[in-house]
């Protein structure tokens, strides 16, 4: 699995005479609140393209294939490529890996006929971008992609302090700010989601492990309404990772936290219910660690 800050939801494969339809759909989709590999913002002059291209397509949740007979002609090899890995990386199309968005009518290969595409012959540029956007937060395509991030295996380090909530409904925007939060630099991020009591700030953080705890090396949720309880959680933590314990609260969450900084694969953790952020403003992780934070404290700030 890809480093968070690595992983997108889109690769958008196309070819160079449909640029103006590629332009318009990522544009509409990043606007969205969706995040896209797309070669003419990605790579600059110079670039590898096969190395991008590889890179892209793992570190993607879904291909957005733009078919035309240009798309499809022999001499296209690129996309010939994207498209046909995308189909073998998903066979069965359980994952949906492969979405065709036909922009111009083209003729499907016998392997992929049969896969279901969404279809914008005929539409502006700007017309078919609203379209495949409209379609892709549709509630059928937003469970089908809960659906296979839900399979992807959790690390074996993992606590999400509640359950998956079944009944997890309506939050899509909200849990696509808490992808691209924390998708930002090379260093920790830190994320607040603060608000009043009962609006949901630790369910949607449960919901953001629970689907998407598999792209980390790790997940911890440390309770920190209160501090001995916070250290304690910590202390745990090192216990789970095989540091020896000092009988020392302090030294243990403290080597905890020193030891996540060494990690180079990003791990996830949470810290619910801090009071105000002197409580934990000395207990964050540093390194490659992504931290989420609930509070009910409305002016939490930045780190």
């Amino acid at each position: 699995m890809a480093a968070s800050e690595d992983y997108r939801h889109f690769f958008v494969s196309f070819n160079g005479a449909d640029l103006v339809y590629a332009v318009a759909i990522d544009a509409a989709l990043r606007d969205a609140g969706f995040t896209t590999y797309f070669h003419p913002r990605d790579l600059g002059p110079g670039g590898n393209v096969p190395i991008w291209m590889d890179e892209a397509l793992l570190n993607s949740a879904q291909t957005l294939a733009l078919y035309s007979p240009d798309y499809t002609k022999d001499a296209a090899i690129y996309s010939k490529a994207e498209r046909y890995a995308s189909f073998w990386q998903d066979p069965t199309g359980d994952k949906r890996k492969l979405i065709p968005i036909v922009i111009r009518e083209t003729t499907f290969t016998p392997l992929l006929a049969m896969v279901s595409r969404i279809a914008v012959a005929g539409m502006t540029p700007e017309e078919a971008a609203a379209h495949v956007v409209a379609r892709l937060k549709s509630a059928d395509e937003t469970a089908a992609g809960d659906s296979w991030r839900r399979s992807q295996p959790l690390p074996a380090i993992f606590t999400a302090g509640y359950r998956p909530n079944p009944n997890f409904t309506g939050r899509f925007e909200a849990l696509g700010n808490l992808i691209k939060c924390l998708r930002i630099g090379t260093n920790a991020a830190v994320v607040t989601i603060a608000g009043m009591g009962g609006v949901g700030k630790t369910t949607l953080a449960a919901e953001y492990c629970h689907r998407f705890g598999g792209r980390y090396g790790g997940g911890w949720w440390v309770r920190a309404e209160q501090q001995l309880v916070m250290l304690a959680d910590l202390q745990a933590l090192g216990q789970r990772l095989g540091i020896p314990s000092t009988g020392n609260i302090e030294a243990d969450a403290r080597t905890a936290l020193d030891h996540l900084a060494s990690l180079s694969q990003p791990w996830l953790m949470i810290y619910d219910n801090a009071p105000n952020p002197d409580a934990v403003r000395n207990w964050l992780p540093i390194g490659a660690v992504r931290c989420i934070i609930t509070s009910r404290f409305t002016e939490f700030g930045d780190y």
